[in-house]
């Protein structure tokens, strides 16, 4: 077998590892959307999609965006325990503060917070249960971040899998009893309580835990981490900001039903990317990180394109022609409309695909700064445009700013990587 077909079918079996983990993750998705939309209806979607965001950029804030740092040095250090405990208790102490100062800033300002998001004092015990549980939710993302730098592949599909399962059961759960409060309750809480499936992994298998001592903790790998900070806060501040400016732009301009609609979109594309996204972070990143020459990243990106990108051509395809069936089964008939707006979310997906290896090669080489620029000319394109459309098109002018803005983006990823790529400008 030739290496560029060993590394095809290497990439394809990690694939295939996760595609079970996935699928099952999906499903849970679909149910939970489905259950939210029969339930509760767009109104209560579109509230969803505001605590979401800021969640998420709490999370991201809570663990400093070092995931990518503790798999690409996990990976880098798989053979070497003491310099991996080194590692691990670095990154492990920075996010065990973090997220116990931003669970307790979010506890002190829980009202505040909840009124911003809501305009109603009613969910406030959502932030509370969020900011008590904070930590919890970091030590599951640096879990995630331990069992993937190990390639520990089964192993982390197998986790994925119960993890999902049971919190899609928590998530019923707590809508079918408490309505809107209790989508949000487990958008609050649900993340941080999955924690203890890998818990219990690594007291099983006697991993990770007993490598966690704070005299390890190492300077050198603090300032390492960071530079991944660096970069994740910047997507953790542009994106969520961005996407609370558009959704309140929509609501404020066609109400709450409309913002709702958008939120759909954005689920069921979640929720196909997962397919695509997931398997390239689990092969990728590891992988890149252990590329040190032009020559080796150009293999890695003409196979990606060659092997990758034309199943992903194909399964949009197929996404866009099952659209009608896919929002019939997914949500309910009040979001019939997002059948007509798929299409969009579609294309500009695609691209992002495509510009996703790309995007991978800055975080396994800490290229910090083009990272952050690209994120916020992306950004800044994406709202440009989506302010342009969204007075005369609404939904539809979002989804057109999102398509030009990933084309924008594809571009970018090409013109920085000209020199390795051997592109001429």
């Amino acid at each position: 077998m030739r290496l560029t077909d060993f590394r095809q079918f290497t990439f394809f079996k990690v694939m295939s590892f996760n595609s079970l983990a996935v699928f099952v993750k999906m499903l849970a998705g679909l149910v939970s959307i489905k259950v939210i939309s029969v339930w509760l209806g767009p109104s209560a979607l579109a509230l969803l999609g505001n605590f979401k965001n800021v969640k998420n950029a709490v999370k991201s804030f809570a663990t400093l965006g070092v995931q990518s740092g503790v798999v690409t040095y996990t990976a880098a250090t798989k053979n070497n325990s003491k310099q991996r405990a080194i590692v691990l208790s670095t990154a492990f102490y920075m996010i065990l503060f973090s997220s116990l100062f931003l669970g307790i800033f979010s506890i002190l300002f829980s009202k505040s917070i909840g009124w911003y998001l809501f305009k109603t004092n009613d969910y406030q015990i959502c932030i509370l249960a969020f900011g008590l549980l904070l930590p919890l939710y970091a030590f599951q993302v640096f879990s995630i971040a331990v069992i993937n730098g190990l390639q520990k592949f089964k192993a982390l599909v197998l986790l994925s899998i119960i993890a999902s399962v049971f919190a899609l059961l928590l998530t019923v759960v707590f809508i079918v009893y408490y309505k809107t409060l209790g989508a949000l309750m487990a958008l609050a809480v649900v993340e941080s309580l999955i924690v203890f499936v890998y818990l219990i992994y690594f007291v099983k298998n006697r991993l990770l835990l007993p490598e966690l001592k704070w005299s390890l903790v190492s300077k050198s790998y603090a300032k390492k981490l960071t530079s991944y900070s660096l970069m994740t806060f910047t997507t953790a501040l542009i994106i969520p900001f961005s996407m609370l400016f558009l959704r309140n732009n929509l609501i404020n301009h066609y109400g709450l039903v409309q913002a709702g609609l958008w939120e759909a979109v954005n689920r069921i594309s979640d929720y196909y990317l997962l397919i695509l996204i997931s398997g390239i972070g689990m092969y990728y990143l590891p992988k890149l990180s252990k590329i040190d020459n032009d020559r080796a990243f150009r293999k890695e990106i003409v196979g990606y394109f060659k092997t990758f990108m034309p199943l992903c051509l194909l399964m949009f395809l197929v996404i866009y022609g099952c659209r009608s069936l896919i929002v019939d089964i997914a949500l309910s008939t009040s979001f019939a409309s997002v059948k007509n707006l798929l299409i969009y979310q579609l294309i500009g997906d695609f691209f992002k695909i495509a510009s996703y290896a790309f995007a991978q090669q800055f975080l396994a080489k800490r290229l910090t700064i083009p990272y952050i620029v690209t994120e916020v000319l992306f950004f800044a394109v994406y709202l440009l445009f989506a302010q342009l459309f969204i007075v005369e098109y609404g939904v539809q002018g979002v989804l057109y700013g999102y398509c030009l803005a990933y084309v924008a983006y594809f571009l970018m990823m090409l013109f920085c990587f000209r020199k390795a790529l051997n592109i001429s400008f």
